[in-house]
């Protein structure tokens, strides 16, 4: 069982609250708690990513997995196809552990720009069962280009 994530509206400072129904946090098996905590959680950088704080989740260093993704290092870079294509395959990668662990049978994830400083990922997850899941998320660029 997951908790359930919405997201809330586009401009509010915080994408994403905990689902509540009544007085209790709502769980269910939801797929989509899963992508948005494997997209937007922070995996650690790797040395080519040439960040300064590398970031990430410290279980990752006692289990050897890498949770979340790197999605976060593309901040302040300028939105071009190489970080489009990048943004694409980090988000991807992300999700592949969907495959692994028998909850999907493929995974996509594909960038476009969107404007000056919005990237659309438009991610589809197919189930063993052939239905899809088909999420489109906004990602704002900073402007600060390095």
């Amino acid at each position: 069982m997951d908790i359930s994530f919405l997201p809330r509206e586009e401009n509010d400072v915080t994408p994403l609250d905990i689902l509540i129904a009544g007085n209790d946090i709502v769980a269910g098996d939801d797929i989509q708690t899963s992508v948005l905590m494997s997209l937007f959680s922070d995996q650690r950088a790797t040395p080519q990513d040439n960040q300064d704080n590398p970031r990430g989740w410290w279980g990752d260093s006692l289990s050897g997995t890498k949770s979340g993704s790197r999605l976060w290092t593309l901040r302040g870079k300028k939105i071009n196809s190489l970080s489009l294509s990048k943004a694409g395959s980090y988000a991807k990668a992300s999700l592949d552990w969907m495959i692994t662990d028998g909850l999907a049978k493929e995974v996509t994830a594909e960038c476009t720009r969107k404007s000056l400083d919005i990237v659309e990922l438009f991610v589809t997850i197919t189930k063993p069962d052939n239905t899809t899941l088909n999420q489109k998320y906004d990602l704002t660029w900073e402007r600060n280009f390095k």
